[in-house]
């Protein structure tokens, strides 16, 4: 928790598929919510004391984007570069089923992928 403003860890955990745990997921969700929640209320001085402990802990406007998008699997994960073709043989096996709708539905999910950015030449 004391890290989510920190994008190596967002790069590094969609590297490895992006799926959380759900205890993590909902432990990263409710932060996410207390930082907002402050923020709202006008709690500054609260969160100048969270800076104070763990200076990469409050996330910034566009990697709260960011963890929302991975905690609502909108990240897309390498993982997952052959699912369409093992979607479309299950189809042919089985026929179009309800759980395979679902699975096309999730497949065709607009998601963004995320990696490091590449080295800066001089």
């Amino acid at each position: 928790m004391r890290h989510l403003n920190d994008p190596e860890l967002i790069i590094w955990l969609a590297e490895r598929g992006g799926q959380l745990h759900d205890g993590w997921s909902r432990r990263i969700e409710d932060e996410l919510d207390r930082f907002e929640r402050l923020e709202k209320e006008g709690k500054a001085n609260e969160l100048e004391e969270i800076k104070a402990n763990a200076p990469n802990a409050i996330p910034g406007p566009l990697m709260q984007t960011l963890w929302r998008l991975l905690l609502t699997g909108r990240v897309k994960s390498s993982q997952h570069y052959f699912d369409l073709y093992r979607w479309r043989d299950r189809l042919k096996r089985y026929g179009l089923t309800t759980s395979l709708r679902g699975d096309l539905r999730d497949l065709l999910a607009a998601k963004i992928k995320l990696r490091r950015p590449p080295p800066m030449s001089e």
